[in-house]
């Protein structure tokens, strides 16, 4: 899939969660994050998968912010 990713975030102090932002053709995007999650869950690393296709720019600056 032709996508950027554009940030990673890990938490700490809640069990090494984290959230990755990805940009690109919604499709391409879908496509990345459903195979990455399969990949994630197969493993037991997988707590939720969401894909936002337009966040709001609020959303998105605190999503760049952390």
């Amino acid at each position: 899939a032709n996508v950027t990713l554009v940030r990673v975030h890990m938490a700490f102090g809640i069990g090494g969660k984290c959230y990755m932002v990805v940009a690109g053709d919604i499709a391409d995007v879908d496509n990345a994050v459903t195979v990455a999650s399969d990949s994630a869950g197969e493993k037991g690393l997988l707590v939720y998968r969401a894909v936002i296709p337009r966040p709001h720019d609020a959303l998105w600056q605190q999503l760049m912010e952390g």
